[in-house]
């Protein structure tokens, strides 16, 4: 049995023409499955992915977009990982948004990658990476996360899938 795991961002324009010119011209980075932790190419001083995250910081992009896989598929899922890509994670001037791959949790089974559930390790990337109403980063962001409806309370635990609105478009993480 194969299972498929989609990782999606969405950008959906709010109100067309509305004259919202304030943030009407931006740009924002994409990033993703480079450079992951456990490659032999940027391990052990990452010097790639530092360049990265200095080019991006004086860019002047808006924000960033992480679309996961920060670490190989046979890397360690340890939770000293998962607090490395953290701690990198914070040092981006701007807001960013990360949205998890299948590297973090659903890889993390084999015994290479540590032999963890991988319900486990999404449950920790929840608590590490999605426990807050805001984005990662130096500056953040404002989002709303699935998990936060009162109205829904079976989707409780879904806080990986958010929203944020940035100008008049809102943008869409889903796990």
């Amino acid at each position: 049995l194969k299972k498929l795991f989609i990782i999606l961002v969405v950008g959906i324009i709010l109100n067309p023409g509305s004259g919202d010119t304030q943030n009407s011209d931006f740009t924002f980075a994409l990033i993703g499955d480079i450079p992951r932790f456990g490659d032999a190419a940027i391990e052990p001083e990452l010097k790639p992915f530092l360049r990265l995250r200095s080019e991006i910081n004086k860019s002047g992009v808006k924000f960033v977009i992480h679309d996961g896989d920060f670490k190989s598929g046979g890397s360690p899922c340890s939770d000293d990982e998962f607090y490395r890509w953290k701690t990198l994670i914070d040092t981006f001037e701007m807001p960013f948004f990360f949205i998890n791959g299948d590297n973090e949790w659903t890889d993390c089974y084999t015994k290479k990658a540590g032999g963890y559930d991988p319900l486990e390790r999404l449950a920790k990337l929840r608590e590490l990476f999605y426990s807050t109403p805001t984005s990662l980063g130096k500056r953040t962001l404002r989002v709303e996360r699935q998990s936060d409806n009162p109205q829904e309370p079976r989707f409780g635990k879904y806080s990986d899938n958010f929203y944020w609105v940035y100008g008049n478009i809102m943008f869409v993480g889903l796990n």
